[in-house]
């Protein structure tokens, strides 16, 4: 190796479908050994979207609310955390389950800090898209894209992105950001997590932990 060379050693990675990992060294994002294994694994992808959305496009404050959907996924239970730490209630839509699974999921998301957790169905016989486009019109709400990628492509390495990465490493050393549910795999089982990560509702994020051997 040379003087500008770096040995990586890799030790859990996240199953995403749309990437390919290719390991550059500007891409290469250094992160607390305090934090859990899973929550560095995943460290790039869901907490960094929900730290983007909830500063980017308005100003929040102690006291404000928002809502969002899908608020079980990983992004979603991110902004819970995350908003939480900023004292930001947050009104969370899942899509509708029954009996004790519904139960279960709504205690994790008020564990997680989510001030309210409603079902899809409780907008009644309107759509949130149909809520939402009724809001744009008479409210003067406005509709925003967002790209994690491309974000992170044209920032890493710069203060705004050192900043984020510092502030979500320290709430994870306070316990005030955890990982997702996660379902670890050996690299010889890749296809099995990519399969599990290409099917919907699985729940559990998908790692490949390089270190786990494949059961005999």
């Amino acid at each position: 190796m040379g003087d500008e060379d770096v040995s990586v050693e890799m030790l859990a990675s996240p199953v995403n479908p749309v990437d390919v990992n290719v390991i550059q060294a500007r891409n290469l994002t250094k992160v607390s050994q305090k934090i859990p294994l899973d929550l560095a694994a995943t460290f790039t992808v869901n907490p960094t979207t929900a730290y983007r959305m909830l500063r980017d496009f308005v100003s929040l404050s102690p006291g404000d609310c928002i809502i969002q959907n899908g608020a079980n996924s990983g992004v979603g239970q991110s902004v819970i955390q995350q908003a939480s730490a900023m004292g930001v209630k947050t009104i969370n839509v899942v899509r509708d389950r029954s009996g004790h699974e519904a139960d279960s999921l709504r205690q994790t998301l008020f564990n997680l800090g989510a001030s309210e957790v409603v079902t899809e169905d409780f907008a009644g016989s309107h759509s949130m898209k149909e809520l939402m486009e009724g809001m744009m019109i008479f409210k003067d709400l406005k509709s925003v894209g967002y790209w994690n990628s491309k974000w992170m492509e044209e920032n890493v390495g710069g203060s705004e992105y050192k900043k984020m990465i510092a502030d979500l490493c320290k709430l994870g050393e306070e316990g005030l950001l955890t990982p997702p549910l996660c379902e670890h795999h050996p690299l010889k089982d890749f296809t099995v997590a990519l399969s599990n990560a290409m099917k919907p509702y699985v729940g559990r994020k998908q790692i490949i932990d390089f270190k786990q051997k494949s059961a005999l």
